[in-house]
């Protein structure tokens, strides 16, 4: 036992001796550095930003001189741009020092991008100025910066390289619009949108070869509600909270559009349903009322009128019993197998096809479909359907209504067009942009456009009849106004060739 306690005790002390030389040397001078893990940041975080400082702040650079010469307001939209991959910047700088966040953290640490995107879409509202079509292209082009958020395939994102490319396209429609205008007019034009699409070649550039799966946060950083730009994580008694979130953080498609305008008066929802309602609620008569009018006996036909000789068809001239070709084949389906008024000839569903097409089909009475998960690089083909309603919420590609009748389409933008076929009663409404819309071998098609589509919209029939356009009145308070399309054309041969006119009217 004593020994034991001798052996406890000349341990104690050699521990003891090793304390007091430790303390020795740091009363010497000799201290030694522990860096903690708050306080490291990525090995890699020098080269990621030096690289952002090479590649990508030059090109934003040259975009804010290539807007000098343009005015204020251009001046105005690069000043956003610049601020906004500044802030961006700084997220990549926080991740090099910090720890993955929740949520709430990454709203917070991703605020100053949202705001400069939010900034960037409040120029494109209120009235209209010479450089709305520079402020779209600018608005779309920052919704690139949202590649911040990717977390994974199942995030509904693409890759960052690659959202980063539709960013950019998103935006293309409105740059070639500035090109075309000022292409042969003022070249300091072609100069800004070329240097804007440069920024985002070389953020493309830079994205795939630094955060290609996306960003990459420290394990061994600090929470991001203690980092302080340039001076890394602070001691807990010294943080400086960031600020809250004052936006969410940014999602695939953007900052979420405006709502849309309510349906106008008599639109593809009421209309529909009131048609529906009507001949659902008037009264069926039973079979006890057929037995009861059978019942009354010979005056079952005491109010029909005595037909004469001369009333009956093979008395009367110019009337055969032949049987018209048209009315022998009306009954029998199309050489292609479809019939016009045929009803669904398959199983009704509703699919997205290898995440690139949405197919609605043979969908019978259905009000309540809704596509809401979409993207730019997505279409819809609707198929078959009758009695149905498809709304489709977002921006996509296309969208195609294809052997439909007595159904309605309510969508926002499109990159490139709404096309009707083979159909007949549909009702088309657009809340937001569509460049094109293509009316084929239809009867009877009314279109809804919003205001800031006017301008924008090239409407092509072919084949069709009772095609109406509904739009805005002057003032917010005054009527919808109807324009009908001329489906009547005359021509009249001048000067050695036809010359084709539309007819406004039903006659002639």
């Amino acid at each position: 036992m004593q020994q034991n306690l001798d052996t406890v005790i000349s341990r104690l002390e050699g521990v003891a001796a090793r304390l007091e030389a430790a303390e020795g040397r740091l009363s010497g001078g000799q201290v030694v550095a522990a860096l903690s893990p708050s306080q490291a940041s990525s090995p890699t975080s020098g080269d990621v930003l030096a690289a952002w400082d090479a590649l990508v702040a030059p090109a934003v650079s040259s975009f804010q001189a290539a807007a000098q010469p343009l005015g204020d307001e251009l001046v105005k939209a690069s000043n956003i741009v610049d601020q906004a991959f500044k802030a961006e910047r700084g997220v990549i700088e926080a991740s090099s020092h910090c720890q993955k966040p929740d949520m709430g953290g990454l709203q917070a640490v991703v605020a100053p991008v949202v705001e400069q995107m939010a900034a960037a879409n409040a120029l494109t509202e209120g009235r209209r100025t010479a450089a709305f079509n520079h402020f779209k292209v600018v608005a779309e082009a920052l919704h690139a910066l949202s590649w911040l958020v990717y977390s994974g395939p199942g995030c509904g994102m693409s890759l960052p390289a690659q959202h980063v490319d539709e960013g950019w396209q998103s935006a293309e429609f409105w740059a070639n619009k500035v090109l075309m205008e000022f292409r042969n007019t003022d070249a300091n034009h072609v100069t800004w949108v070329k240097a804007l699409k440069s920024v985002f070649e070389k953020l493309r550039e830079y994205v795939k070869k630094h955060h290609a799966t996306g960003l990459s946060w420290n394990a061994h950083g600090g929470p991001v509600s203690s980092y302080q730009s340039g001076a890394g994580p602070a001691a807990p008694s010294a943080a400086k909270p960031v600020a809250a979130a004052r936006a969410p953080p940014p999602q695939p498609r953007g900052p979420p559009p405006a709502a849309p305008p309510p349906p106008p008066p008599g639109s593809l929802f009421e209309k529909a349903a009131s048609k529906a309602g009507s001949s659902s609620s008037a009264p069926q008569a039973g079979m006890s009322a057929v037995f009861a009018e059978l019942s009354k006996g010979e005056g079952v036909t005491a109010g029909l009128k005595k037909v004469t000789a001369d009333m009956k068809a093979k008395n009367q001239a110019g009337r055969s019993g032949a049987v018209p070709s048209t009315a022998a084949t009306a009954g029998k389906p199309a050489a292609d197998g479809k019939s016009s008024r045929a009803g669904p000839r398959g199983p009704p569903r509703i699919e997205l096809e290898q995440g690139r097409k949405w197919v609605v089909e043979n969908q019978e009475g259905n009000r309540n479909i809704v596509i809401s998960d979409t993207n730019p690089k997505q279409t819809v083909y609707v198929y078959n359907c009758h009695n149905s309603t498809v709304q489709v919420r977002g921006k996509i590609n296309a969208i195609s209504v294809d052997a439909c009748s007595r159904s309605g389409l309510l969508f926002e933008d499109l990159l490139a067009s709404c096309e009707v076929v083979n159909s007949s009663s549909i009702e088309v409404q657009c809340t937001g942009i569509v460049p094109t819309v293509a009316v084929d071998k239809c009867d009877g098609v009314q279109l809804y456009l919003s205001e800031q589509t006017l301008e924008l919209v090239n409407i092509t029939t072919a084949k069709a009849s009772v095609v109406n356009v509904v739009v805005a009145g002057a003032t917010p308070e005054a009527d919808l106004v109807e324009h009908a399309i001329p489906e009547q054309f005359v021509s009249t041969f001048r000067q050695g060739k036809f010359v084709t006119e539309a007819v406004s009217h039903g006659g002639g």
